[in-house]
Parts: structure tokens; C-alpha cells; sequence
């Protein structure tokens, strides 16, 4: 399997994990992604790489779990497509 049909694989999963977030969250989405957004972004910056590789840095390094890792590749969703 090529990168590129993984990537397509993967791309509704992470849908589904910002789905999830903003309907657990309610009202506190918006925050919550402004907030974890700045962190990933930071992140991503800092180590050169994409939103995703970057949250998955911050999952691995964090031990996170549940709903925490959904919240922080959500907040890499929103960076990669804003939802408005």
C-alpha cells in the first residue's frame, strides 16, 4: 500500500475524531481547538513537520490517551481544515 492510499485510508478517521471532540466538548470546541491548536502548531514548527505528525509527537510524548489524544488530533484537524 502506497503513502498516498494510506493517507486517503486514514483521512475519514480523522474526520471522525474531530466529529467526536466537538460533539463531547459542546460549546467548549471552539476554546479547547484554539488552545490545543497553538500547542500542535508550536510544535509542528518547532520540530519542522506537519500538524498531524506533530500532534502524534505530542500524544506519544504526553502518554495520552482517550479522550485527550482525540482532543489534541482534533485540534491538528481544525489547523489542516478549519471547520468554521
Amino acid at each position: 500500500m502506497s503513502a498516498t492510499t494510506s493517507a486517503v485510508g486514514l483521512a475519514p478517521k480523522f474526520y471522525e475524531t474531530r466529529n467526536t471532540a466537538r460533539m463531547l466538548l459542546g460549546e467548549r470546541y471552539p476554546a479547547r481547538m484554539k488552545e490545543l491548536g497553538a500547542m500542535v502548531a508550536k510544535v509542528a514548527a518547532g520540530r519542522r513537520t506537519g500538524a498531524l505528525d506533530a500532534a502524534q509527537d505530542v500524544v506519544r510524548a504526553a502518554d495520552l490517551d482517550g479522550f485527550e489524544a482525540i482532543q489534541v488530533l482534533a485540534a491538528a484537524v481544525e489547523l489542516i481544515e478549519p471547520s468554521h
